[in-house]
């Protein structure tokens, strides 16, 4: 992966005194039609409300949750920590979208794709000793596989269409109606990571872990931080994939919610997955 300035080489730094832009985020979302459920075997869509107990999906289902329109809060404030050049720090206005809870997990690409690109990774000391298992997040693809892989899917599918999500949708709804880099704040104390991400400094083990294991974000997402970058739907200089978010493999600092690396759309990696947007085809 080619990253988007140095994350690890600046360290810390101590926030200043430039204000928060004031916003208005929306609430977590709630009532009916909070949260979708594809089908992939089927590809019919159902309704819930934030009541969904979330066990009760089989392996082939996807439960989306719902982001209503909000101000969000987008990029690293001046002086705060691992803030780099590219991370403008500005309010954006975004228009209602509905993302995945979960990473895709294996057992969701398999039933959507059919094939299992991870096994082709391992097992090793560079992934770990276990990369196929169906809770564990689909990985081992390109960016240009998703694409093509997300085009045949939609194909079939008539009200709706999945897709990655764009960078201002994965920020709002990792930074969960917050200012800070993280979901939970700015502390890197380790007790409080662990509840929350799975990164170097949090992993039990070398390898990604079963997704959904740690505490939701308060918006209902699980693995903001770490576990697996995220692909998200723009592109980079020269069409370079871009991902979000952190991984296992990675220091607490890549996982922030402004940070973004950058890797080559041709070549597969053990600590990329992604996580689908569901939206109407209108």
């Amino acid at each position: 992966m080619q990253a988007c300035g140095s994350s690890t080489a600046d360290g810390p730094k101590t926030s200043d005194s430039t204000p928060i832009p004031s916003f208005d985020a929306a609430p977590p979302s709630a009532g009916a039609g909070a949260i979708r459920v594809l089908d992939l075997s089927s590809g019919a869509v159902t309704e819930f409300d934030e009541n969904l107990n979330l066990s009760v999906l089989t392996a082939d289902q996807i439960a989306f949750r719902r982001v209503n329109t909000t101000e969000a809060l987008m990029g690293a404030q001046p002086g705060s920590i691992g803030e780099q050049g590219d991370e403008a720090f500005r309010v954006e206005q975004v228009s209602t979208f509905y993302l995945a809870v979960t990473e895709l997990t294996q057992a969701q690409w398999q039933a959507m794709v059919g094939t299992t690109p991870w096994t082709t990774l391992g097992p090793s000391a560079a992934v770990g000793a276990q990369v196929n298992d169906p809770n564990l997040p689909a990985m081992g693809f390109t960016a240009k596989e998703v694409t093509v892989a997300l085009n045949s899917y939609n194909a079939g599918l008539s009200n709706y269409e999945l897709d990655l999500p764009t960078a201002i949708q994965w920020e709002t709804a990792c930074r969960s109606g917050g200012v800070e880099p993280y979901s939970w704040g700015t502390t890197s104390n380790v007790n409080v990571v662990l509840q929350h991400g799975i990164v170097r400094e949090s992993r039990p083990n070398v390898g990604a872990q079963l997704v959904g294991r740690r505490l939701a974000n308060s918006y209902g997402f699980f693995d903001m931080h770490g576990n697996t970058w995220e692909l998200i739907k723009e592109r980079g200089p020269g069409g370079l994939a871009i991902i979000k978010g952190g991984s296992w493999s990675d220091n607490l600092i890549s996982a922030r919610a402004a940070n973004r690396q950058f890797m080559d759309p041709d070549v597969p990696h053990a600590a990329v997955g992604l996580r689908l947007v569901l939206q109407e085809n209108l």
